[in-house]
C-alpha cells in the first residue's frame, strides 16, 4: 500500500489543510491554500511538481453556508508557493498563494504617457490585458469584463494630459484617487468564465445583510471570532494642495473620530 503514490492520484484534494481567503478594500484578493507533504522512500515529496502547484495554475475558491448557493471568493493564478519541510512527522507543508486577476494588470512596469484623453477613456484601456501578459497563464484567460462608473468631470486647474510610471494597477489606483473610487476584480459566474474588472465608488445603499455569526450555544455557526484592535495606526491626518491656477494653498485635516465607515447608513 504506497500512501505517497495515493497522494499523488488524489491531486491534492484530500490533503488540504487550510484555506484562507482574504478581501479588503484597495487591495488584492489573495487566498492561501496549505497541503501536507509526506516524503516517499525515493526521498521525494508530494506536491512540488503536482499540476495545483505550478506557476500561473489558475484556481478559483467557492463557499456555500449550509444549502445555499455556492458564491465565488477569488479565482485566479498561483503567483507563489512555500514549502515548508520538517523530520517531524507530519510536520511538513506546501503553501500555494493564489491572487486575483488584477495581478495580470500589476505584472509590467513601464512609462505611461495619455494626452487629450478623458480618464474614463484611459481607465477603459488600462484594464485591457495585453497579450504578453496573459500568455504566462498555465490556461486561458479572457478579456475581463469591465464595469466603470461615471467619473465626475475634471477640475479646471487639472490639464487633459496624464502621465505615470509603473504598472497598470499603479495608473488605476493613482486615477481612482482622485475621485475617492476603487479598483478591484471579481471572479465570474462560472468556472472559467472572464473576470469582472470594477472602477468603482462603494455604494453604501446596496450593503448586503450578513448572518448573524454565533460562537457558542446551539445555534452556533462559526468556529471563532478572532478582533484585532490595533491602537498604533495613525489617528489623524493633515495635508495640503497647491492649486496650479491660481498659486492658492488648500489645507484639511481629518481624524478617525469624524469618518463615517458606512456612509449614512447605522
Amino acid at each position: 500500500y504506497d500512501y505517497f503514490e495515493e497522494l499523488q492520484l488524489l491531486d491534492g484534494y484530500d490533503i488540504i489543510e487550510t484555506v484562507t481567503v482574504e478581501q479588503g478594500i484597495d487591495l488584492a484578493t489573495e487566498a492561501r491554500i496549505e497541503f501536507m507533504m509526506f516524503l516517499s522512500d525515493q526521498g521525494t515529496w508530494n506536491g512540488l511538481d503536482s499540476s495545483y502547484a505550478t506557476s500561473w495554475q489558475r484556481v478559483r475558491i467557492e463557499l456555500r453556508c449550509g444549502s445555499a448557493a455556492w458564491v465565488p471568493l477569488i479565482e485566479g493564478p498561483v503567483v507563489q508557493r512555500v514549502s515548508e519541510t520538517s523530520s517531524e512527522p507530519s510536520s511538513s507543508t506546501l503553501t500555494i498563494i493564489v491572487r486575483d486577476d488584477t495581478v495580470y494588470l500589476n505584472h509590467h512596469a513601464t512609462t505611461r504617457i495619455f494626452e487629450g484623453m478623458t480618464d474614463d477613456a484611459i481607465v477603459k484601456q488600462l484594464f485591457k490585458l495585453p497579450s504578453s501578459v496573459t500568455g504566462l497563464a498555465t490556461q486561458a484567460v479572457m478579456q475581463p469584463d469591465i464595469v466603470v462608473d461615471d467619473i465626475p468631470p475634471r477640475r479646471a486647474d487639472r490639464p487633459l494630459q496624464f502621465a505615470a510610471w509603473g504598472t497598470a494597477m499603479v495608473a488605476l489606483r493613482v486615477i481612482a484617487e482622485l475621485y475617492d473610487m476603487h479598483v478591484y476584480a471579481l471572479p465570474g459566474a462560472v468556472q472559467g468564465a472572464a473576470s469582472t474588472f470594477y472602477f468603482k465608488a462603494i455604494d453604501t445603499a446596496k450593503i448586503p445583510t450578513l448572518p448573524t455569526l454565533v460562537v457558542v450555544g446551539p445555534h452556533r455557526n462559526i468556529e471563532s471570532f478572532h478582533v484585532d484592535d490595533r491602537v498604533g495606526d495613525a489617528g489623524q491626518y493633515v495635508g495640503s494642495s497647491l492649486s496650479l491656477a491660481d498659486l492658492s494653498t488648500t489645507r484639511k485635516k481629518s481624524t478617525w473620530t469624524n469618518t463615517q465607515l458606512l456612509g449614512a447608513q447605522t
